[in-house]
This record gives C-alpha cells, sequence and structure tokens, in this order.
C-alpha cells in the first residue's frame, strides 16, 4: 500500500531487480516468483529511513537468494 509515500488504498507490488544492467523495461513483460517475506509492510519516519531498509532488503534478498 506504500504507507510511507502515499496513502491511496490502492494495492500494488515493487520490485527490485538485483544486479540489473540499468537497460530501459519500460513496455516489457516480466514475470515475478515471491520467494520469501522480508518484513511486513510499515510506515517510515522519513524517505532516507525507508531508502535505508529498501537497501537492507536488497542485501537480505542477495543473501537468501544466493543460497
Amino acid at each position: 500500500m506504500k504507507p510511507t509515500v502515499e496513502d491511496a488504498g490502492q494495492v500494488g507490488a515493487e520490485v527490485h531487480l538485483l544486479e540489473h544492467d540499468g537497460s530501459t523495461l519500460y513496455g516489457a513483460s516480466l514475470r515475478v516468483a515471491f520467494v520469501a517475506r522480508l518484513r511486513d509492510e510499515r510506515r517510515f519516519p522519513t524517505l532516507d529511513a525507508l531508502k535505508a531498509q529498501i537497501a537492507d532488503d536488497a542485501e537480505r534478498a542477495q543473501a537468501l537468494l544466493a543460497g
């Protein structure tokens, strides 16, 4: 629901591509598979706090996917 950024009441999924080369993917179809839940949804006090949490989440995801 993105409680830190907006409270529009819309459910969605935000996907971060780890180790992506940066090429544009606009208009592309992607298949996403859920492997594990990293954390529960919560509101962060600032965008910087959210960004720091996303960085931690990315590190945890890489470790989890590495096996």
